[in-house]
């Protein structure tokens, strides 16, 4: 499809981000930080059929636009989810792999910055056990205790996690699990959502269609 502007903003108003690209993914990953009040958004570039890439932006509530390159590699990239981790002011970033148009691969990075410190972590692939995953989707342990997050996906046989540790910037994968199988029918990317509170509990949703 063809270019469109990326708007950052809120009511009617909004700053341009990415003028006249054309995007590899329709999904916009969303996440707040609190703490340091910025938005940070997960979105895909596409420069060729065989080359898209993954940013970051960070938007602080003076409108200030920080752009971090996520993967460039001459890949293509789909999927991008992020959510913020407040004990170590860290952003986690997980998106697909398409290996000649098929899924292949889920990878997750991290992004620090705050006052004074900036840096992008080093890459991670999540052990994936099933054919074609895809729709990685995360959520962050929201009582600032643990630099714990669970990311969870889909492939041709059950809906999966993982716990994702972002220990010394640098994410470790444990803990692989099949949320649910056996069940008849075609599964649809998951969601996921983490609750408020002390209790760190984490929900995740799914569809899945029958077939005729």
């Amino acid at each position: 499809f063809g270019p469109i502007d990326l708007l950052i903003g809120t009511g009617s108003g909004g700053a341009i981000v990415e003028p006249d690209a054309a995007w590899g993914e329709r999904t916009v990953s969303l996440t707040f930080s609190s703490s340091e009040m910025q938005v940070g958004v997960a979105y895909g570039i596409k420069y060729s059929n065989t080359d898209v890439d993954i940013s970051f932006l960070q938007v602080n509530e003076a409108g200030g636009i920080a752009l971090w390159p996520i993967d460039i590699s001459d890949t293509v990239a789909a999927s991008p989810s992020t959510a913020f981790n407040k004990l170590d002011q860290e952003y986690l970033v997980a998106w697909e792999m398409l290996d000649n148009g098929q899924h292949d691969e889920i990878w997750v990075r991290g992004v620090r910055s705050f006052t004074g410190f900036s840096s992008v972590s080093s890459f991670a692939t999540v052990p994936t056990y099933g054919p074609d995953p895809s729709g990685p989707r995360l959520a962050s342990d929201t009582r600032g205790t643990d630099d714990d997050y669970l990311l969870v996906w889909v492939d041709d046989t059950a809906i999966w996690s993982a716990q994702v540790v972002a220990s010394d910037f640098t994410p470790q994968i444990f803990d692989v699990t099949a949320v649910t199988t056996d069940f008849p029918g075609v599964l649809a990317e998951p969601q996921i959502s983490a609750a408020p509170g002390d209790n760190g509990a984490m929900a995740v949703v799914w569809t899945r269609q029958y077939e005729p």
